[in-house]
């Protein structure tokens, strides 16, 4: 079914079904604790969404732009000759990456470690291929996060699947 929706996202599906797009955390969920693990109370769901170099994704609004736009986002992606293909969450309101590695087989399976941004890496996470990441959603979005897996990277263009979540 998630190949079949391909950008479609879960979040849009219970709008059109219930009429109603609220953001609030589904029943259930905690924001205490220091290790999460995530389950299936996502926001938004995509598959093969690319970023070229300087380029970010408002997980929220679903929208990528460019970095020298000023627009909000969660992080972005950068490639330099001298380092190579990183994730960047230095601009104002983004809050940073942690690069869990190539030991998950889904995105569901992916603990999120800390819930405090001083774990978090704001500058020059290495981009590999094949590895899962956390992300926290930009300080307007407080208790979200955004765990993505990379399909591929060619130089200065990614290419993820991700999970956008409340916790």
């Amino acid at each position: 079914m998630k190949k079949a929706l391909a950008a479609v996202t879960l979040f849009t599906i219970y709008c059109l079904i219930t009429e109603s797009c609220s953001t609030s955390p589904a029943a259930g969920s905690s924001t205490n604790s220091t290790s999460l693990t995530v389950t299936n109370n996502s926001l938004a769901e995509g598959i093969n969404l690319t970023l070229s170099n300087s380029q970010g994704y408002n997980f929220y609004t679903q929208t990528i732009s460019w970095v020298a736009s000023g627009s909000p986002q969660d992080f972005y992606f950068d490639w330099s000759p001298s380092t190579g293909s990183e994730f960047w969450a230095n601009n104002s309101g983004e809050q940073g990456i942690l690069d869990m590695g190539n030991y998950f087989t889904n995105l569901y399976q992916v603990i999120i470690p800390s819930t405090s941004s001083s774990s978090y890496i704001r500058s020059g996470v290495p981009v590999i291929a094949g590895y899962y990441y956390v992300a926290m959603g930009s300080s307007s979005e407080q208790n979200y996060y955004i765990i993505f897996y990379v399909n591929s990277v060619i130089s200065n263009m990614v290419n993820i699947n991700y999970i956008y979540e409340y916790y």
